[in-house]
């Protein structure tokens, strides 16, 4: 029985079926679709039973198809935000979201194109987990002039302060190297910011990442940046991935660590903007309880690469076995034994490690990431020298 039959069986039985008026609003057997089923309006009968018809027919197609590649424009965007939460990247074409879309499938609904925490607890054999990073999505190469305020950041950088909020090139605090940005906001949360123009932006999928901590004297939103190009003065949206005429903010919330953590978004600079200066700022936000100061360090704004990858980045003064930060896995005969002078591992002759030489160095670690990254996955490792 078709959603018309049970529509008007249920009826009652002193309402006129047959008049002009009732046919085309509820519709009556048997009804013909128009044409393929893309609408409601595409079947011939009243405007109701058009609705339910579509509505069965819809859900028919979707619980019955076997398979993603029957989605495609919306229909598909639509699949896929309700069963594994995507969403599409800026200007990314069906073929590539179901690839993404059947990659979550096999990889059981896990977000990550790796398993990072994998990667972490490997080299959280070597390296102290507080000074170890997986970043996915990296990039090659930065726009950012002078990311970790290292050349000369009161030239490089536009600053911007009021009241009694100041910024400083702070030599305690920082995250890479021998300075950071720090945002020291007064009481009365007057403005204070730092600002850079980065000329003629090319179009592509950007990165923006940065890393910032605070001194935790305040619990509410710590700060805000916003990018906004030259030929319109729009901002750009970073939930909608699109430009607008009213200010939009990526707003950073206290992390829930006392370290510094990265904070990472996807820009998508279209045709339209291609070729745009693009201002970066960052600046406090609102008004606070207390007066406190947070930090940023090492900004970075990409091209993000065509291929899933992934970073180690290492906060170190150093690497190698005289690097406090360091456990390198030495050579030796036999197993070593526990105990409270047990200081060096001695597996290197009866494990996968066997065959580099110069342990503990750089090219040690990446040789080992090598190993152990997925396949198809661009990785590197990084040291941040931190000299603190």
């Amino acid at each position: 029985m078709s959603q018309i039959e049970d529509l008007n069986s249920l009826m009652p039985t002193k309402l006129n079926k047959k008049t002009l008026e009732y046919q085309a609003i509820f519709g009556v057997d048997p009804f013909t679709p128009a044409s393929v089923i893309d609408e409601s309006s595409d079947y011939n009968c009243g405007a109701i039973a058009n609705e339910l018809e579509y509505v069965y027919g819809f859900l028919d197609y979707i619980t019955r198809t076997s398979s993603i590649t029957a989605f495609y424009g919306e229909q598909l965007t639509r699949i896929a935000r309700f069963f594994l939460g995507m969403v599409r990247y800026p200007e990314e074409s069906d073929d590539l979201f179901r690839t993404r879309f059947n990659s979550l499938l096999v990889r059981g609904g896990n977000t990550s194109w790796i398993t990072k925490w994998m990667i972490r607890d490997v080299f959280e054999y070597f390296f102290d987990a507080a000074v170890l990073y997986i970043i996915e999505n990296y990039t090659n190469d930065t726009l950012v002039t002078d990311g970790s305020f290292e050349d000369d950041p009161a030239v490089n950088w536009d600053v911007g302060e009021s009241g009694t909020s100041t910024i400083t090139w702070d030599t305690d605090e920082m995250f890479d190297g021998g300075f950071c940005a720090a945002f020291s906001v007064d009481s009365s949360g007057n403005n204070c910011y730092i600002e850079q123009v980065m000329a003629a932006v090319p179009e592509g999928v950007y990165v923006l990442s940065f890393f910032s901590k605070d001194d935790r004297a305040y619990s509410g939103d710590l700060f805000r940046t916003y990018i906004q190009r030259s030929s319109d003065s729009y901002y750009y949206n970073f939930e909608t991935l699109t430009w607008q005429t009213a200010a939009a903010y990526l707003v950073v919330p206290p992390h829930s660590t006392t370290r510094y953590e990265i904070v990472q978004a996807f820009v998508n600079v279209d045709s339209a903007t291609a070729g745009d200066d693009l201002t970066i700022r960052f600046e406090n936000v609102g008004v606070p309880s207390s007066a406190y100061t947070f930090y940023i360090d090492r900004i970075v704004f990409g091209q993000m690469l065509p291929n899933p990858s992934v970073m180690v980045l290492v906060v170190s003064a150093g690497l190698g076995e005289s690097s406090s930060d360091s456990l390198a896995l030495l050579e030796g005969a036999a197993d070593p034994v526990g105990g409270v002078d047990y200081t060096l591992a001695s597996y290197f002759d009866q494990c996968f490690l066997a065959g580099w030489g110069t342990i503990g160095t750089l090219e040690y670690y990446l040789a080992l990431l090598q190993l152990i990254k997925p396949a198809g996955v661009e990785s590197t490792v990084v040291v941040v020298d931190r000299e603190v």
